[in-house]
């Protein structure tokens, strides 16, 4: 006891340490630097807070205690600089067009013209991917609007020249799409098999009643029973194909979302990622109530009973964290008239302009939101510096930060926590 409270004295518990109960007599420890977790007693959890070396050391092992907490504060800060400043994926985001065949309540780009990507700004980009797929080791592709399905003729010309042109050049090449799910029949399916973009994310809010008031058609009518219909019909049709159900957060939608998930045949359900998400809009709040977040936590636990992918699991997984791809100093997202943006969700206004694509394929930096940008996000907000979530967080959504919509605290999006972990131990 002598030799651990002479230890006791120099070290410290780290301070990306979670912990959560698992059942009585236990609880799960997790270092989110790591992504290590660890089931101890409840007795191991006071010595763990307490800073008193288990007989063991694996506390010491593991890195959940530390003789300098500064010090693991600085490398979590610099391992997610070195992801924005010096990152190995290019990530090209292309809108073949901003118009779209819907009108949803909530939508931020209402009123774009029915613009497409036209062969000169396609040059140009064709000529950025050469470029960068020589710089980095990976290019990831993605499809987004608009509805970029409405220029499906134009996808599916183009894909395969950007892919032959990054995989030409020894990079790896993956590539996912953004749709409402409304033209993804058993066509585009096949379609997609062909050019190999495997990953797709719709929106699907909640059931039926409740997807029907917010996502419509231009001229008014229902779309949740032939995007439903779609989606089923993209797993049959492409067996490597994986989907991402996004569900914009509110009480109704994520309330109802099982009504149409007990629906889904079991064999495709793995196949499915769930992901419970705040409404992209800078006038909603970027957290949840405690009430609401528990009510999300519950939902969470219940789909994955039932045998779903959840999305927010794959926040626990180490290495290099960044909010989201935003943030990487390479990430570039190109309108139709070669515009390029930061980040994919905003109305693409003139004042959020970073850029644009020259002759030769150059960026050219245009405005001063990209100057903005790169001197916000280079300051890391103080408060989060000492947050337990800041490994799997980073410092939250760079655009939020910029605009100054995100001054809410941000804890209760990790109310799913504790479920993950006790998820993870099931399948260790």
């Amino acid at each position: 006891m002598k030799r651990n409270m002479i230890r006791n004295t120099c070290l410290k518990i780290s301070p990306y340490i979670f912990i959560s109960k698992f059942d009585d007599e236990t609880v799960l420890a997790t270092n989110l630097s790591s992504g290590e977790v660890l089931q101890i007693t409840i007795n191991e959890a006071k010595m763990l807070i307490d800073a008193i070396p288990d007989p063991k050391c694996e506390f010491e092992k593991s890195g959940f205690l530390v003789s300098d907490d500064n010090m693991i504060q600085q490398c979590v800060i610099e391992r997610h600089r070195k992801a924005c400043r010096f990152p190995v994926i290019f990530n090209l985001t292309l809108l073949p067009t901003l118009y779209c065949n819907f009108s949803c309540r909530y939508c931020f780009e209402k009123g774009a013209q029915q613009k497409r990507m036209n062969e000169d700004i396609t040059s140009r980009v064709l000529k950025l991917v050469d470029k960068q797929s020589h710089c980095h080791l990976r290019t990831n592709l993605s499809w987004f609007g608009g509805e970029p399905l409405l220029e499906k003729d134009y996808i599916a010309t183009i894909h395969p020249k950007i892919r032959s042109i990054v995989l030409s050049s020894g990079c790896e090449f993956t590539s996912n799409i953004t749709t409402n799910g409304y033209l993804l029949d058993k066509d585009t399916a096949e379609l997609f098999r062909e050019l190999d973009i495997k990953f797709v994310q719709v929106t699907i809010d909640g059931n039926e009643e409740v997807h029907d008031k917010n996502r419509i058609t231009k001229n008014g009518k229902g779309t949740f029973n032939r995007i439903v219909e779609n989606l089923l019909t993209f797993l049959e049709t492409f067996e490597k194909g994986i989907v991402t159900l996004r569900v914009n957060a509110v009480y109704e939608t994520v309330s109802s979302i099982l009504d149409t998930l007990i629906c889904v045949p079991i064999e495709f359900r793995n196949r499915i990622s769930v992901h419970l998400h705040h409404i992209m809009d800078s006038k909603c709040p970027n957290n949840f109530s405690e009430e609401f977040s528990e009510l999300i936590k519950e939902i969470y636990r219940k789909v994955r009973l039932l045998g779903f992918d959840i999305a927010v699991d794959h926040y626990l997984d180490p290495g290099p964290s960044v909010y989201c791809y935003a943030e990487r100093f390479t990430s570039t997202v190109i309108d139709p008239n070669g515009y390029i943006f930061r980040c994919a969700y905003t109305d693409f206004s003139e004042k959020e302009r970073v850029g644009f694509l020259d002759q030769e394929g150059r960026i050219q930096p245009i405005g001063r939101f990209g100057i903005e940008w790169e001197h916000l996000v280079s300051i890391e907000p103080k408060k989060c510096i000492k947050c337990t979530y800041l490994p799997i967080c980073g410092f939250g959504c760079p655009r939020l930060r910029i605009t100054g919509a995100n001054s809410i605290e941000c804890k209760n999006r990790f109310k799913f926590l504790p479920d993950t972990l006790a998820a993870m131990l099931d399948k260790a």
